[in-house]
């Protein structure tokens, strides 16, 4: 079995600092995307611990006031207060007045 040679032409070869000025573009271009991987997880990251804060919040203030609306039901709020909703009627001298009214 032969080994054919094949040299490569003048413009196909790479000098050295071709060769190196490649590994640093490449170096460079996986450096830029861990940077933004890292950043997207950052801002994910925040993103879910900002939901999970802001459902916490929601969920102790609804049992909160829940506990306190309860509370207030037990003692009787709405029996004990007046009820007053309207201005009350003026009576004068000499007013005629129905069983209605």
């Amino acid at each position: 079995m032969s080994i054919e040679v094949v040299s490569l032409h003048d413009s196909q070869r790479q000098t050295v600092s071709e060769r190196f000025r490649g590994l640093v573009r490449q170096t460079r271009n996986l450096t830029r995307r861990r940077n933004v991987r890292l950043i997207l997880r950052g801002v994910a990251a925040t993103i879910v611990l900002g939901v999970i804060v802001a459902g916490y919040f929601l969920y102790s203030s609804y049992q909160f006031y829940g506990q306190m609306i309860d509370a207030r039901l037990a003692r009787g709020y709405l029996t004990s207060r007046a009820g007053i909703y309207a201005a009350p009627r003026t009576l004068r001298p000499g007013q005629a007045l129905t069983g209605e009214s």
